[in-house]
């Protein structure tokens, strides 16, 4: 994180209550990379790195992933935002390959898998080729990046999804296609999640934005 080279993109850490999580993920960014912390209202914030920008949500009042995206988004500098959680493990390469895609593309989706450096491993790779088409069904803001352009076009996250779990990432991602942006199914931005992925969960939260989401698009998914 140190040196002065002009940042190429910027990195939106959504974090809520996980310190360690974070500050190595931060360690983790090369160069030319701009950090921005958008906290959904953790208890206290670890002394961040010098140069790392922080959007906080305070009072506490429920899950607001989606408004703290945003926050974060706002803070950023760049013209290219990265959108990943506090709890994924990116490859070196991701920051890159993300930057390269936002050069010819709206949208670069990429691939969250539960083995290290093994696309192969996640269940969606099987279906990853042909799915340019119904391309927001990967648009999940673990691991997600967008042209600011493209962003504001749509108005980023709805806001609406804040106070429940999840599919605020979907939501976005069918927006940005009816908006006629293009995607790119990015093999090379790779980040590693040990955890299931949100949206297949059955927590009331997840269900709670399930059903906005429902009501708003129908079953599509």
């Amino acid at each position: 994180m140190s040196g002065k080279r002009q940042a190429s993109i910027s990195l939106i850490i959504l974090h809520y209550n996980r310190p360690e999580n974070l500050l190595n993920l931060i360690r983790s960014v090369p160069l030319g990379v701009e950090v921005v912390v958008a906290d959904d209202g953790s208890p206290s914030l670890p002394e961040l790195p010098p140069g790392v920008r922080q959007y906080r949500r305070l009072p506490k009042t429920g899950v607001s992933a989606a408004s703290c995206r945003n926050g974060g988004a706002a803070l950023a500098t760049t013209d290219y935002l990265v959108f990943l959680d506090d709890d994924v493990e990116p490859h070196p390469f991701l920051f890159r390959a993300h930057w390269l895609a936002l050069q010819m593309y709206d949208v670069s989706l990429g691939l969250l898998t539960q083995e290290k450096l093994k696309p192969y491993t996640d269940p969606r790779a099987s279906i990853y080729v042909d799915m340019e088409r119904r391309a927001w069904r990967f648009c999940l803001s673990g691991n997600l990046a967008i042209t600011r352009a493209a962003f504001d076009a749509v108005g980023g996250f709805d806001i609406a999804y804040d106070g429940g779990h999840g599919w605020e990432d979907l939501d976005l991602g069918i927006r940005l296609q009816n908006a006629g942006k293009r995607f790119v199914m990015n093999w090379l931005a790779v980040a590693y999640h040990p955890g299931e992925h949100m949206a297949w969960k059955k927590p009331e939260a997840v269900q709670e934005n399930y059903r906005k989401f429902v009501e708003k698009w129908g079953e599509v998914v």
